[in-house]
Parts: structure tokens; sequence; C-alpha cells
């Protein structure tokens, strides 16, 4: 029985196509006044399901980014809308940590007379070990 071998057929692509997917993404400002990135379609519509997420809020700037990662077209997507419109987020302050109390160390505690007690175990053991 012969066989036939076939040419293995190789595609080519077309110039002018990304390798990668293409990111098409908006911000808007949320409650707290930050900066948030949800994706949009080509006609700057946010998706169906991030919706609820935007409410009634404008979204303020949109850009499209291929052949790269998603935060990676993220952090461009900021560099555009601080480039071209100044948008920054806004820096929302956090209230004061409460400083914890230390807890009061005991001079015995479990640790130290665990480690003692190895200590003295294989010094024992080596004391008692026969040597020839």
């Amino acid at each position: 029985m012969a066989t036939k071998k076939t040419k293995a057929t190789t595609k080519t692509k077309a110039k002018g196509t990304s390798n990668g997917p293409t990111w098409r993404l908006g911000l808007f400002r949320n409650d707290h006044g930050r900066l948030v990135t949800v994706y949009v379609n080509s006609d700057g519509e946010v998706m169906p399901y991030q919706r609820r997420q935007v409410a009634d809020r404008p979204v303020l700037f949109t850009g499209a980014y291929s052949d790269m990662k998603y935060s990676e077209a993220r952090q461009q997507l900021l560099k555009d809308a601080k480039a071209q419109k100044g948008l920054v987020d806004e820096v929302v302050e956090k209230a004061p940590k409460v400083a914890k109390a230390a807890k009061a160390t005991k001079k015995g505690s479990k640790k130290a007379k665990a480690s003692s007690t190895k200590t003295g175990r294989r010094q024992k053991a080596a004391a008692s070990a026969p040597t020839s």
C-alpha cells in the first residue's frame, strides 16, 4: 500500500491584521470619583452586562487597542486619557488606621520552650552516643 504525502498548507495573514485581541475600552468615574475601565462597543456604548455598573454616568474617554494584553491596554487608555483630556484618578482619602495594641510576650513562650527542649534533646543524644 502506498500512502500519499500531502503538503501542509500554511495560512498567511493579510497585511494590516492584528495577531491579538482588540480591546475597546472606556473610562468613567464611579461614586467615589475614581476612574473605572469598562468594555465598550465600536460606537462607544457600554456593553449591556456593564450598564448597571455605569448607570447614567457618561463615558469620559474611549479607545481601541490591539496586539497587547488587557492590562497593557488599560494602562495605555489611562495614559491617553491623561494626555488628551487631562483625566486623572482623584485621590480618595482613607480613614486613618487605628494602631493595634501590641501583645505582651511572656519570657517562657511556647515557641521558646519548644526550641530549647529540642536543642536539649539533641545535646543529650549526642553526649550519650557511643564513640568509637
